[in-house]
């Protein structure tokens, strides 16, 4: 151990310049509980897959925006609203939802590739690569010859399931492949330069790093800023291909710290996991009777051959059906995306009907990502660190 670093009840105490994120350290003792918790420094590899994600949404969105335009409106160069496929409204909202929910639904199969198969590097490529072509497919028939010769249309689904299955792949893997690059699992104590000894926590890091994540991901949900300017005042094709260079450049700078980065190789998915032991609970009619503890007193442990590997204990079991009921809170989510979707669509239309005066009609959708930007650096900064200090406690299970 660095002679700078001594150990006290199991807690490490460390300088204001000083970090050791390999040092094992046990959980406090209550004689520190009263510290205050801080958050670590975010490793820089970390901040470089932040950077990724900020490509990565960048295209999303960036392509997402100028899409109602492009299904709903005619071609029609005089036009002060600017079309492609001239589908109508209906059509333009039922297409723009399916790619919302099949790009969203796609980061299953990322996760289980990943996990399986992969590993989340190499499947961030590969999805990487999804996008890239995707993307070569949209602009490819966005362009006038294209549109006006009959291909748009075609174009325009292949391209959406391609770049839909490209970016599950991403976001399922960019987020825990960030989380993973910071090594640190135990709390340590901190003298500041100010003389106050602080207890560096690692669930407050992992925390700030996710807020810092959420915060990246709606800088890049910015880029219909741009793309829906350029689709007003020039052309579709021009619009799509900004996000076919930024998804490039994400790459490049992802394969750039490839030396760098913790890789964890794949060890079997959660995903699969999990379905295996609810197709178990289903069978025994409930989890209590599921667990091999039970499966093994009811003489039912012979039946199925995963009983016997290690992951399957008691406690996964139990963890997998605490999970199940916590998803009861997701049963009022889609009450919430049916008035988010609008501005995404429906709105969009709306916006068409009126004066514009030269503005966008689908500028709308940027006031999400701009009060987002705006709230969580005031959120991270001032009421997590007021409510994440004693005397108020984190929930009990």
């Amino acid at each position: 151990m660095n002679d700078d670093v001594d150990t006290k009840d199991n807690i490490s105490r460390l300088d204001a310049a000083q970090v050791h994120p390999d040092t094992p350290v046990k959980p406090p003792s209550p004689q520190w509980e009263g510290l205050r918790r801080v958050p670590d420094k975010l490793p820089a590899v970390a901040l470089l897959i932040l950077v990724v994600e900020l490509g990565e949404r960048f295209t999303y969105f960036g392509l997402s925006g100028p899409i109602q335009n492009y299904i709903n409106n005619p071609y029609d160069p005089a036009s002060d609203l600017p079309g492609a496929l001239g589908r109508g409204q209906a059509v333009a909202t039922a297409l723009g939802n399916f790619f919302k929910f099949w790009a969203y639904a796609s980061t299953v199969i990322g996760a289980v590739v990943a996990d399986q198969y992969l590993g989340k590097f190499k499947a961030i490529l590969a999805a990487c690569a999804v996008y890239v072509v995707g993307l070569v497919i949209l602009v490819a028939t966005s362009t006038p010859a294209s549109i006006q010769n009959g291909a748009g249309f075609g174009g325009l689904i292949a391209a959406m399931v391609t770049i839909g299955l490209g970016t599950g792949g991403i976001k399922a893997n960019v987020t825990p492949m960030c989380a993973e690059q910071y090594r640190n699992s135990h709390a340590v104590v901190r003298t500041l330069k100010s003389g106050e000894e602080v207890l560096v926590d690692p669930e407050l890091t992992v925390q700030r790093l996710f807020m810092w994540f959420y915060w990246v991901v709606n800088i890049g949900a910015l880029s219909p800023l741009i793309t829906v300017n350029v689709e007003a005042h020039h052309s579709f094709w021009l619009a799509y291909l900004i996000p076919l260079i930024a998804i490039l450049i994400s790459a490049a700078v992802f394969l750039s710290g490839q030396k760098k980065y913790v890789k964890v190789p794949p060890e079997g998915s959660a995903i699969v996991d999990a379905l295996r032991v609810a197709r178990i609970a289903m069978r025994e009619k409930g989890f209590e009777n599921a667990t091999p503890s039970a499966l093994r007193e009811a003489g039912r442990d012979g039946n199925y051959a995963v009983v016997g590997e290690a992951w399957y204990t008691d406690g996964y079991v139990v963890d997998v059906m605490r999970g199940l009921k916590s998803c009861k809170m997701f049963l009022f989510f889609p009450l919430y995306f049916v008035c988010w979707i609008q501005i995404w669509n429906n709105l969009i239309s709306q916006a068409g009907e009126m004066a514009l005066h030269g503005t966008p009609n689908d500028l709308l959708q940027n006031l999400d990502p701009i009060a987002l930007c705006i709230f969580i650096p005031f959120l991270d900064k001032s009421d997590y660190p007021l409510f994440g200090t004693p005397p108020i406690s984190a929930p009990q299970k």
